[in-house]
């Protein structure tokens, strides 16, 4: 039992923290995640629109919609991509807003891993902040490309920055 209980969250290992064996563990989260009931189906729906990334990494942030999300396929209720898709960047701060943008505007429809990559590259950008270019030193440049932020040109190759500065072109998919 106690592998089972290394791997929940907190929420359901709340609820199965007094259970006496394996099985009884397992009846009530087949109870719990199983139920296909329309309150059950609406209430998921709605937390995934109501969930925000506010304190949490961007990974948090992922897991916890995604895991929404594969409750609602566990019970016969998938979420198509389009709705997932707004769902994820409705509950995106107004910082990620050049990244949404770019991803809307896209012509292709890109895969959600793609879109996942993206906004944890984003979120792992050095010195997210506005900084004058004059203030920079020589080794550093200014990206446009993610809210004015910093990058040093010995960590971020020329060719890197503007590989991804084509992905917040509109219609630009890959380099030329």
């Amino acid at each position: 039992m106690s592998l089972l209980f290394s791997s929940l969250t907190s929420e359901p290992l709340s609820q199965v923290v007094c259970c006496k064996n394996a099985h009884e563990v397992w009846e009530i989260l087949r109870n719990r995640y199983e139920s296909a009931s329309p309150s059950r189906i609406l209430n998921l729906r709605l937390q995934m629109q109501q969930l925000k990334k506010d304190g949490r990494t961007m990974q948090q942030y992922l897991n916890g919609l995604k895991s929404l999300s594969d409750q609602l396929s566990a019970i016969g209720e998938p979420v198509r991509y389009r709705d997932y898709l707004w769902y994820l960047m409705e509950g995106l701060p107004a910082e990620y807003d050049a990244v949404v943008t770019a991803i809307y505007s896209r012509t292709d429809q890109p895969k959600l891993e793609e879109v996942h990559n993206l906004l944890l590259n984003f979120d792992m950008r050095p010195e997210r902040r506005f900084v004058s270019d004059s203030t920079l030193p020589q080794n550093q440049l200014l990206c446009p490309c993610s809210r004015l932020s910093v990058f040093s040109t010995d960590e971020y190759p020329f060719s890197t920055l503007y590989s991804e500065f084509l992905l917040f072109i509109p219609g630009s998919n890959t380099p030329h």
